[in-house]
């Protein structure tokens, strides 16, 4: 039977939880499950779910500062954030197989990225069990523990170096589908780098 695909997302928002904090922006690269192969991207930014502004919350606000091109970016001509998730459920399910097939979300981290993403979808009409992912996000870290066998906080130590993070969440997701192919390959990993920080 052939693999799901793999579908790496990365996403910004305005604060640290949906509601009353948004979704700005969703990137995504679907990878074929097989041969790793990427099958297609998908990027929109979302107008804000709940009011006529998004929300932010200060720290995000503070942090967004570092990064004004981005936030610029990420609020520029948004669709109607309903739509947009609608949208982003639509193309994920067009690499399935069949009108039960599933798909396997990546994120880094999956309890952050992908506490949005079915709050979206859930919230803009679709039922939990009918999305193509359900409750398939798998957590890049976690997976690259359970790789390699190491302790959870020092995969940051190890992660692949792939160029192209700077948050936007196109290009973000390109890294992570990257980062993912080469730990799934069974590339050497990073030699410990004790710079970046524990995880």
């Amino acid at each position: 039977m052939p693999a799901d695909p793999i579908v790496a997302f990365d996403i910004e928002t305005s604060g640290p939880v949906p509601n009353p904090f948004s979704m700005l922006s969703l990137g995504a690269v679907c990878l074929d499950g097989e041969t790793l192969e990427p099958r297609g991207e998908w990027y929109e930014r979302f107008g804000p779910l709940y009011g006529p502004e998004h929300t932010f919350d200060a720290s995000t606000r503070e942090w967004w500062t570092r990064f004004p091109d981005q936030l610029a970016e990420a609020l520029r001509d948004p669709t109607p954030a309903r739509e947009a998730a609608d949208a982003f459920v639509a193309w994920v399910s067009g690499f399935t197989r069949g009108e039960k097939g599933r798909a396997v979300l990546l994120a880094a981290p999956a309890g952050f990225d992908g506490m949005f993403v079915n709050h979206y979808a859930v919230t803009s009409g679709h039922a939990f069990d009918t999305l193509p992912w359900k409750h398939r996000i798998m957590d890049l870290a976690s997976f690259m523990v359970g790789r390699m066998g190491i302790e959870y906080h020092r995969h940051g130590r190890f992660m692949p170096k792939v160029e192209g993070h700077d948050h936007n969440a196109l290009n973000d997701a390109r890294v992570l589908a990257r980062r993912f192919v080469l730990l799934q390959s069974g590339a050497p990993p990073a030699p410990e780098d004790p710079t970046r920080g524990d995880g």
